[in-house]
């Protein structure tokens, strides 16, 4: 702080003699007061000043679970707690009452850290860069005391962060394998709540009892893969028409040339050169978040360089899909799955999640893919006799388990054997004449599969 040191504290002041000052303040520099000069400082503090793309991960995490809206109400609470009066003197007040803090969390907070912290913050409002979250709408999230956020206030556990924590550690949703993945889960405060809190107990379980994992299919091309290509489809989204080449060989051309010594030696050196080649690559629209978190593991770091080399030299499906691999294989993607609440009578069918721009019709023919709502299918076989599916639906109406509109039977004992033949006459009378919510050449063999495994009618959207 200027005002622990005497040295600081008479370049602190000096700066009001500057040229650069007299120009702020339209040629005066006498009679300034202390607030202006720290407005002025805190300008300078500011302008090179921006968040990595890392930081900005956490930042707006921290922001949604506080239920801060944008980086600039962000901003006014962390001034109002760490800058009072306009320079570095922490309201232990005001830090307990905006909610981000506790008292534990003010004990060790690293208040230096914090400053720098605040200034990237100013210098992404200096230049425009406000951006706003959802807050989250989570009353019931935990707080986690063993771990800081980059505010230096305690972890606060979303409804995300635990079913990310829980679901992966489950073989299945029953309440055995539930139990067995809370008690190994990284959170104790959650941990704790389930074990001590029965009524909360029994909802988390019955919560979780209810899930079923849907595997995530997607297209490269025209193949259809259960392969995690979130990566792939992101950079073919976002990447430019053309590439700031000088500026990013150059930036991995320094990372090659650093000796394995000296890597190994500078962590907190190597962290800082990793975050400036982060920031390169997000201002080409290239997001590699978490490549700092790598300072420890240069062969992690080398292999991601020739990839993203031949991918920023020659861009084509070929060079993004393999830079995309090499990414997924450093930064493992998650299994490629999802959980969804199914209808109990879905349990068991091959159910798939899948966004394509494909019709409906297209997914069947091509893929065997019906339509159960947006975005989820069951993955069938296609039909090469349907007798087997009209013998099915005939004896499910014998036995009582299904009904057909009295109009497509004409007998009226459907039962008896002897009339079997205009029992199916009417059954395949209805199969084509039914809604199936698909408009395709198979609508018979899309109607028999929806019949036969009792599907839910198709909503129709707006």
């Amino acid at each position: 702080s200027f005002f622990q040191d005497d040295q600081k504290a008479l370049d602190f002041w000096a700066i009001s003699h500057t040229e650069d000052f007299k120009k702020a303040f339209g040629g005066r520099s006498d009679n300034m007061s202390v607030e202006d000069v720290i407005a002025y400082a805190n300008i300078l503090n500011i302008e090179d000043s921006e968040l990595s793309p890392s930081e900005r991960y956490e930042v707006a995490s921290v922001m949604e679970s506080n239920n801060i809206k944008d980086l600039q109400e962000l901003s006014t609470k962390l001034n109002q707690i760490f800058k009072p009066n306009g320079f570095l003197d922490l309201d232990i007040n005001a830090a307990i009452d905006s909610g981000i803090y506790n008292e534990e969390d003010l004990k060790n907070i690293n208040l230096v850290e914090i400053e720098k912290l605040i200034d990237k913050v100013e210098g992404e409002l200096h230049e425009g860069r406000n951006f706003s979250v959802v807050p989250s709408q989570d009353k019931s999230a935990l707080i986690d005391e063993t771990k800081k956020t980059i505010l230096g206030n305690s972890f606060q556990l979303s409804r995300t962060d635990i079913d990310n924590d829980i679901i992966p550690r489950m073989k299945s949703f029953t309440p055995e394998d539930i139990e067995d993945a809370v008690q190994n889960s990284n959170f104790r405060s959650y941990t704790d709540r389930f074990n001590e809190d029965e009524e909360f107990r029994n909802k988390e379980i019955e919560r979780f009892n209810k899930l079923s994992p849907v595997p995530v299919l997607s297209f490269i091309g025209d193949t259809l893969t259960d392969e995690n290509i979130s990566y792939h489809d992101q950079l073919l989204n976002t990447i430019p028409a053309e590439f700031d080449i000088v500026d990013i060989e150059s930036d991995l051309d320094f990372l090659e040339e650093i000796p394995e010594g000296n890597w190994n030696n500078n962590p907190n050196e190597i962290r800082n050169v990793l975050r400036e080649v982060e920031q390169t690559l997000a201002k080409n629209n290239i997001d590699l978040v978490g490549l700092s978190n790598l300072y420890n593991n240069r062969e992690q770091v080398l292999s991601l360089i020739t990839p993203l080399k031949n991918m920023i030299r020659n861009t084509n499906d070929v060079t993004i899909l393999e830079f995309a691999r090499a990414h997924d294989a450093v930064f493992t993607p998650t299994e490629n799955k999802i959980v969804r609440v199914l209808p109990q009578k879905y349990k068991g069918l091959n159910v798939v999640s899948l966004n394509s721009r494909k019709t409906d019709a297209e997914l069947y023919s091509e893929h065997g893919l019906i339509k159960l709502e947006e975005g989820l299918y069951h993955k069938v076989q296609r039909m090469d006799d349907t007798m087997a599916a009209y013998e099915y639906l005939y004896r499910q109406l014998v036995d009582g388990k299904m009904t057909i509109p009295s109009q497509y039977i004409t007998v009226k004992d459907y039962k008896n054997p002897n009339n079997k033949v205009e029992v199916l006459k009417g059954i395949t009378n209805y199969v084509n004449a039914r809604e199936t919510g698909i408009v395709s050449e198979f609508q018979e063999e899309i109607s028999l599969y929806q019949l036969v495994f009792d599907h839910n009618p198709i909503q129709k959207q707006d």
